[in-house]
């Protein structure tokens, strides 16, 4: 009975803790059906491990133990769980070694596992706004900029990405004069296309 409950309650921390989409109510009903001691589980990293042994095809299991264990700087074997977590839901793996990469400061690498995830699945909103993130990190602000509003046009709901977007647009206000114009030219093109071409040479 205590067994179940111990399980039961790291179950709800789990899904409360977790940065990635809600996991399935498989493994969680796995975890606590099982008959888990409280002695075998004594940390967020053997409630993981377990579940990966329970249930293999546990994708949030691979990747948030690979995320506690590439922080803990065991890369080897969070880069392995990363893999095995590709192989079932590679979007969020790559999403997942990007937001990793992004912790310990190898921007560049991060940028090309949200591109990869990405490539993968191209309405990735979450995605799009760590990339505009670290896009940001490294300077490039109308790149974050673009990023960001690729983000809300999948959510526009995304709170963070608009957060975000307005960080950014206050770093580089000149895009916002430049996107002004830019908006009055096409309203413009639309409204009176004659007068339009006829600036041209």
């Amino acid at each position: 009975m205590v067994e179940g409950a111990v399980a039961t309650a790291l179950c709800a921390v789990c899904e409360r803790v977790s940065k990635l989409r809600r996991p399935t109510g498989a493994w969680l009903q796995q975890l606590r059906d099982a008959s888990i001691g409280p002695a075998a589980i004594c940390d967020i990293e053997t409630l993981y491990r377990t579940t990966i042994v329970r249930n293999p095809a546990c994708w949030m299991a691979y990747v948030n133990l690979g995320n506690i264990l590439y922080k803990a700087n065991r890369i080897p074997e969070a880069m392995d769980l990363f893999s095995q977590a590709s192989r079932i839901k590679p979007a969020v793996a790559h999403y997942s070694l990007g937001d990793a990469l992004i912790d310990k400061g190898r921007t560049s690498e991060a940028i090309e596992e949200y591109r990869q995830a990405l490539r993968i699945y191209p309405d990735y909103a979450e995605a799009y706004n760590n990339l505009g993130n670290a896009s940001l990190f490294t300077g490039r602000t109308s790149e974050a900029i673009d990023q960001y509003e690729q983000a809300l046009r999948i959510n526009p709901d995304y709170a963070e990405a608009h957060n975000n977007l307005g960080s950014a647009l206050r770093i580089n206000p000149g895009y916002i004069d430049a996107r002004n114009n830019l908006a009055k030219l096409e309203a413009l093109q639309k409204s009176a296309p004659a007068k339009i071409d006829s600036l041209k040479p």
